[in-house]
């Protein structure tokens, strides 16, 4: 919907199996650069420069800051001392996709995944990728999923996110049980 004209510009159309949804989320990050220089006690600095992509930044991420500190050498017991300065090299980048947290009617609570490659056109593709997902009911969806990982390798394993869900086992038996309310 667009606002403040409240004219429909885009999403699904209604059908007689409607998604009723709770709550979203759309993960975001940015990429970060990390310069850690390091003083030894003789005045010797050693400097390293990394890039890391950073999911869910936070305000204080999104400038540059800097964390000083002095420690005692455990190798050669000399005082030493240490600077990190953390610099945005993006701003805050939303992904194409997102997830969305709902039911149809009499159904049960699960995930669904959202492609918001097309949400200029006003196209929002919703699927239930995910099979049947129950996250806990005191936290929200995007407590309940974890993008940390999601990039941050190479090959199959860069595609992965983890969801934090409910599970119900029969004590006894060690045996899962899957409630159904249809």
């Amino acid at each position: 919907m667009e606002l403040p004209y409240c004219q429909d510009i885009g999403g699904e159309e209604s059908s007689p199996d409607d998604f009723c949804s709770i709550d979203f989320y759309v993960p975001s990050y940015m990429e970060q650069e990390i310069i850690s220089r390091t003083t030894n006690s003789e005045g010797k600095i050693e400097e390293r420069i990394l890039t890391k992509r950073v999911s869910e930044p936070k305000k204080k991420e999104l400038s540059e800051y800097k964390k000083s500190s002095t420690y005692k050498n455990a190798n050669t017991g000399e005082i030493e001392s240490s600077e990190t300065i953390y610099r945005p090299l993006t701003p805050q980048i939303y992904y194409s996709f997102g997830f969305v947290y709902g039911c149809r009617w009499m159904d049960d609570f699960t995930v669904h995944f959202l492609d918001l490659s097309e949400v200029e056109k006003g196209i929002i593709r919703r699927d239930a990728r995910f099979g049947y997902v129950q996250i806990p009911s005191d936290i929200s969806l995007k407590e309940a999923i974890d993008m940390r990982n999601f990039n941050s390798c190479r090959g199959s394993v860069a595609d992965q996110i983890q969801v934090h869900v409910i599970q119900t086992f029969d004590l006894i038996t060690g045996k899962q049980i899957i409630e159904s309310y249809k």
